[in-house]
Order: C-alpha cells, then sequence, then structure tokens
C-alpha cells in the first residue's frame, strides 16, 4: 500500500485529540493537512504537518475552503475530530463522498452517540446496566426527581440548538446535592434547555475503545481514569491503560453492533468501587480526550482507521490487540489544574493530593501534548497560554 499517495485533511487540528491523530499518521509517512479555527492551533505546529488553512465561519464558506484545499493537495481522506465539525462536514456528506473517503459516521449514525437519550435507550435494548436517568422539560416535571437518590449530576442530552441560542448551562456535567439545590438551578435555566438529570454513580471513569469494522471490534482499548477534572467527574487529566475486561468488551462490542457503528468510538462507563457495579455513561463517537493513552500503549486507533478503510486491508495484517498495560498518560496543564481544585476545596489532605500529583513524574509516564519527536506543538502551547497570562 501507497500510504503517501492517499494524502489525509483533518478537520480540524485545533485540540490534542488532532493533534494525536495528526502524528499517528504522520509517523507512518502518510501526508497530513489540517484545518483550523483557532489562530495558535496546536496541529499547524506539528513537524507532521504539510499544511493548514483557516476554516471559515459560515458553513458554506468552510465547505468551499475544505474542497478547496482538498484538491489543491490531492487528499483522499478527511477525519472529522469535534462532533461540531463532524456535524458541518455531514452537511455536505453527498458532495464530499463523491471525491473522498471520509472516516467518520453519518450523521443518522452519530447522532446515536452525540444524544445521550438515544444512546442509553440503545444500551436498554441490548441490556446494558444505565444510571437512572429523568429528563424534565418543566418545573412541573422536576418533581418526578424526588425520588432519585441524591446527589445526582446534570447532563445536556445534546448541544444541538438552533445558529445564536445562548447556552445557559455551560457545565460538562454538575453534581448537585439535594432536591432543593436542583429546583434553583433549574430555575435559574430558560425552558428548553434543561439538562437531564441522572443517578451519581461514584467510583472512577473506565473507557473501552473499538474500532468497529463490519459489526465487528478489529481494535479495542481499555483505560482508567486516574484523575479527572473537575475531581468528581469531568475530563481525564491521567489515565492508565487497563488489561481489558472481557464483559466491557462483550457488552461495548454489542452495544456498537446495536447502534450500527463503523469506524472509531470509546464506551465509558463508571464503577462504582465498593459495590464493582458498572453503569454505562455515554458513548463518544469520534475520537476521544484521552486517545493519547491508546496510541502511546500500542493501540493505534488513528493509523488503523485509516488502514482499515482499504479493500482487502484483512489480507495486508490486523491490528494487534496487545497493548502497554499500566501505561499512564497525562494532560500536565489538566492535572496541575486538579492540584489546584484539590488544594482550594480541600477534597483530601493537602500532603496527599501533592504526593499523588508529585509521583506521576515517574520516566514511563507519557504526555497529552508533549513528544520528544515533536516538540514544537507543546512549546507553542506554553507560550499562548504564557502571553495570555
Amino acid at each position: 500500500m501507497h500510504f503517501k499517495q492517499n494524502p489525509v485533511l483533518i478537520v480540524t487540528g485545533d485540540t490534542i485529540m488532532g493533534l494525536t491523530v495528526l502524528r499517528s499518521l504522520g509517523r507512518r509517512g502518510i501526508p497530513v493537512y489540517c484545518a483550523q479555527t483557532l489562530p495558535y492551533a496546536v496541529g499547524p505546529c506539528s513537524t507532521y504537518c504539510r499544511g493548514s488553512f483557516l476554516l471559515p465561519k459560515d458553513c458554506d464558506a468552510a465547505f468551499a475552503a475544505v474542497q478547496e484545499h482538498a484538491r489543491q493537495w490531492g487528499i483522499t481522506h478527511i477525519i472529522g475530530i469535534s462532533e461540531k465539525h463532524i456535524a458541518l462536514l455531514n452537511r455536505y456528506r453527498a458532495e464530499l463522498e463523491k471525491e473522498y473517503t471520509l472516516l467518520f459516521p453519518s450523521q443518522e449514525v452519530f447522532e446515536r452517540a452525540t444524544h445521550k437519550d438515544i444512546t442509553l435507550e440503545y444500551a436498554r435494548r441490548v441490556k446494558i446496566p444505565v444510571p437512572e436517568t429523568v429528563y424534565p422539560q418543566t418545573m412541573e416535571e422536576l418533581e418526578e426527581c424526588r425520588h432519585l437518590q441524591f446527589p445526582v449530576v446534570l447532563k445536556l442530552v445534546h448541544h444541538e440548538f438552533p445558529p445564536g441560542t445562548i447556552i445557559a448551562f455551560q457545565h460538562k456535567y454538575l453534581r448537585v446535592d439535594t432536591f432543593a439545590n436542583l429546583r434553583r438551578i433549574m430555575g435559574e435555566l430558560p425552558s428548553g434547555q434543561y439538562p437531564m438529570v441522572q443517578e451519581y454513580i461514584p467510583g472512577k471513569g473506565v473507557g473501552v475503545s473499538m474500532l468497529m469494522r463490519g459489526g465487528k471490534a478489529v481494535l479495542y482499548f481499555q483505560h482508567l481514569r486516574v484523575r479527572e477534572m473537575p475531581p468528581e467527574g469531568g475530563v481525564s487529566v491521567i489515565c492508565e491503560a487497563m488489561t481489558p475486561e472481557p464483559k466491557l468488551l462483550e457488552h461495548s462490542q454489542r452495544l456498537l453492533v446495536q447502534m450500527g457503528w463503523d469506524g472509531v468510538a470509546m464506551v465509558e462507563y463508571r464503577r462504582d468501587a465498593e459495590t464493582g457495579r458498572y453503569a454505562l455513561m455515554e458513548v463518544n463517537g469520534r475520537f476521544w480526550g484521552s486517545l493519547p493513552n491508546a496510541v502511546h500503549a500500542g493501540a493505534d486507533f488513528p493509523f488503523w482507521l485509516y488502514r482499515t478503510s482499504f479493500r482487502g486491508w484483512e489480507t495486508a495484517g490486523s491490528p494487534t490487540q496487545d497493548y502497554k498495560v499500566g501505561l499512564q498518560a497525562r494532560s500536565l496543564a489538566g492535572d496541575t489544574l486538579w492540584l489546584l481544585s484539590v488544594l482550594r476545596r480541600r477534597v483530601m489532605p493537602p500532603a496527599q493530593a501533592l504526593c499523588e500529583y508529585l509521583s506521576s513524574f515517574r520516566p514511563s509516564t507519557r504526555y497529552f501534548l508533549w513528544a520528544w519527536d515533536d516538540p514544537k506543538p507543546a512549546m507553542c502551547n506554553f507560550a499562548k497560554r504564557f502571553w495570555k497570562s
């Protein structure tokens, strides 16, 4: 396979996810280009980025820019990174499919992951445990939440609102400890923007990542969220490769098959350490924030997503299911925010928090952003933070 004849366009290279995909492909000798929306995006700084362009805000203009640069660079494959940009590309999917291989799901399938209520319904169909969840639309319907055991967690069901909508609920997750606080928070939100109210599952997050092809997981990876920001549950700031658990692998594959999935996805669970209970949280139907952990450990999802898009890939070799169990990857900026938050809120004794933070500076730890063979993105990101401050 002559990969150099099949260049890839990443939309966009703004984030660590986009950068990780870019590095994965670039290290294999694949020509990689990216769009960007941020003036100081990390992707274009990479030594593996052959070229980049600024993506216009207007949808039609953005599509025209993608077409112009894709033709200029001889692009054969397009990868969407964020929910926003996958939705943008899917608006023009019929036209894009005529010229390019699209390495992201159609909008109909994608929304089975981006709409949490739809995801949970698919999970119930295949009998995967889910947290008790209520979807109040009015303050009267909020009374249904009295029977829930507090604390509860608030999440937006989806992020798709009409253009120009000011979204009042700005949290990815918000823990609420009493029904009185729940009424107060909901009362401050506009009608039509109420988040769903979900049973709180204590413990740590566990992610099962899969590359689905033909109704089968051809590559999988499991990781533990060692620390999250905010500490009570949020994005992973340090994670660890785990030995795959057969039950979770079976659950995850069954769910993705039910959803009609083809391509990459990460199925997220939460595990109660005291009871051992697992419950499904959500499905990321795109590349996920802790992707660097998988790639560092040897589960190279971006490359194999690309590689398995070619006919006859099975005869040329399949991805190995062996990866480095125990390998940790870290967002240094995110982990530092975790430390500051824990110290400020006294979630744990200061000495314990500091010890946990410092112990992660071990030689075996890998980083989300820093790479010896590609240092410029981390340096540019540091400079951007310095000048902002």
